[in-house]
């Protein structure tokens, strides 16, 4: 499909929210003249540069004038409701003093939304920006909002710069994928100095049980598989926890964000200690009751 387009540096819309602008330069004012006797529509893309004529980013946005002021000496003051995103394929040759592309429109995965803690995520980062900021926000509405509308208006008010706005109103916060070679810290953490000397016992100790494990199975005592079971999980947690340490979801909540306020884990922890020994105690009676009663050949 032909659109029109204002590469303004930016200037970000987002489908679903709205974009004010002011239209000043003849070859704008065309461009809004132009919009409103035919369709009302306006895509805003991303220059590369901010030289004129400078080329396009690929994603853009698609709005549709929703209201419009038109001034006395020709200018404009407009609101675009942005529609969806789009891909452009190529800028066309035309004779119009505003560009114009050939692109198509992206269709938007409507079923696509966050966990609970990605949200619970998202919303904390969303806070500590606006803080950082200085923004005014009324968070409560904002905890009304879907989470593409709440991505989209984070990303649509950040300082980002030219290139950086373009996929990060799809962001979503995905785990990063946990083998050493995956990522360059995953890799740093595993596979350079100090670091492998205290990771080298994970894969070294992880190897060695699970060879004695296999032997064991031959072996007619049933305990000693039992606790290399044990140890090849303990190591495999282990790996596992030296990769992500200190995240819990990475790449962005760390266990003492995840972690529940001190006076929940405070009355855990005097749970625990009340139920614990008590557990423990049981435990240990029933294991004394019934000691010698179960041979090879059952209960007895």
């Amino acid at each position: 499909m032909r659109l029109s387009i204002f590469p303004l540096t930016g200037a970000i819309l987002f489908p679903g929210l709205q974009l004010p602008l002011h239209m000043f330069e003849p070859r704008y004012r065309a461009l809004v003249s132009d919009a409103l006797a035919r369709d009302r529509r306006i895509a805003m893309i991303q220059p590369k540069t901010t030289r004129d004529g400078s080329p396009l980013y690929d994603i853009g946005c698609v709005g549709k004038i929703a209201d419009v002021e038109a001034m006395d000496d020709g200018r404009y003051n407009l609101v675009l409701d942005g529609e969806s995103r789009f891909r452009m394929i190529r800028e066309l040759d035309v004779a119009t003093p505003f560009r114009q592309i050939e692109g198509e429109l992206i269709a938007e995965d409507g079923d696509e939304v966050l966990s609970g803690i990605e949200r619970a995520g998202f919303e904390r980062e969303a806070r500590r920006f606006a803080d950082a900021q200085g923004y005014s926000v009324d968070w409560d509405a904002v905890a009304q909002l879907d989470d593409q509308s709440l991505i989209n208006g984070v990303s649509q008010i950040a300082p980002f710069g030219a290139a950086d706005p373009t996929g990060a109103a799809y962001y979503l916060c995905k785990p990063a994928d946990l083998t050493p070679t995956a990522a360059a810290r995953h890799a740093e953490r595993w596979l350079t100095a100090p670091e492998i000397y205290l990771a080298a016992p994970v894969p070294i100790l992880t190897g060695v049980i699970a060879i004695a494990l296999l032997r064991s199975l031959s072996v007619e005592r049933h305990s000693k598989p039992f606790w290399l079971s044990l140890a090849l999980f303990f190591f495999g947690m282990a790996g596992l926890g030296f990769t992500m340490w200190p995240y819990v979801v990475p790449p962005g909540l760390t266990i003492w964000d995840a972690a529940a306020p001190e006076r929940s884990q405070i009355f855990m922890l005097v749970g625990v200690a009340i139920t614990m020994p008590l557990i423990i105690a049981y435990t240990a009676w029933a294991y004394w009751v019934f000691r010698g009663k179960v041979g090879d050949e059952g209960y007895h």
